[in-house]
């Protein structure tokens, strides 16, 4: 449901409503809380209900900040991964350049195909969390190729051997990517987060105040600082889905421009 909102509406869109949605909320439970709560609302807290609201909203901004540093490094992990991909393809394609003219055009053409796979068939897959029969087979394609490759000088053989060792760099980054694909935040954490939520909500709206606008205020801004770490915390856990997801720019640059220039 997450990847499916990421991908059919804008970022900030999906930002707005849920804020707005959520300081709804928390308006309605402390309305609902001084029509039949009055009590609560108009008399100043004691020392250990204000206590206790500080621990609650201390160990769940902990919690929250954990989430948003995880998913932060795994986006950025994942954005280095990719780049790491193309940069182990573009050197295969320079090294391709020093083997014979036939297996020098047979390398290429395979890579060629395997990064026109990822980028016209897998990239768009990505975004709905599915994989591509056609770059698995390309990829595959890639390794028959460089076994057809027959070094004969001492140069031959040493960029032949590079070129084996960045094919396999390039197929554990694919193999990582794919994983994170995936990767998600246990529904178990994020059902935590909400509940902790609605804890921090239901807590901040029957602490009294002598000033009722000053206590609506406060809630509602509290209230949209967790809305929006909230959609973020969406956002960054499907690093390949939405408008602010991972480009497939690596691929289309260096020395594998050239097979997007036809």
């Amino acid at each position: 449901m997450n990847r499916w909102l990421l991908n059919h509406f804008e970022t900030y869109a999906l930002m707005f409503v849920f804020i707005a949605a959520s300081m709804l909320f928390a308006y309605g439970v402390l309305r609902l809380t001084r029509r039949f709560f009055p009590a609560l609302t108009e008399n100043e807290q004691n020392e250990i209900t204000l206590l206790s609201i500080n621990i609650i909203g201390a160990v769940y901004g902990i919690l929250l900040g954990f989430v948003i540093v995880a998913l932060w490094s795994g986006y950025n992990a994942a954005s280095d991964n990719v780049g790491r991909e193309a940069s182990a393809l573009s050197s295969i394609v320079r090294a391709a350049q020093v083997f014979p003219p036939e297996y020098r055009d047979e390398v290429t053409k395979a890579v060629g195909q395997y990064d026109r796979a990822v980028v016209d068939d897998e990239w768009p897959l990505l975004r709905e969390g599915q994989t591509s029969p056609k770059a698995d087979q390309a990829m595959n394609q890639l390794f028959v190729a460089l076994e057809h490759v027959d070094p004969k000088t001492e140069a031959q053989k040493q960029f032949f051997a590079a070129a084996v060792d960045r094919l396999n760099d390039a197929l554990s980054a694919r193999r990582t990517r794919l994983e994170q694909v995936n990767a998600s935040l246990p529904n178990s954490l994020r059902l935590m987060m909400y509940i902790g939520f609605a804890v921090i909500v239901a807590f901040m709206s029957v602490i009294g105040s002598g000033r009722k606008w000053l206590h609506t205020a406060m809630l509602l801004g509290v209230t949209a600082i967790i809305a929006f770490n909230l959609i973020l915390t969406t956002t960054l856990d499907y690093p390949f889905s939405g408008d602010v997801s991972i480009s497939d720019e690596p691929f289309r640059t260096g020395a594998l421009a050239q097979f997007f220039t036809r």
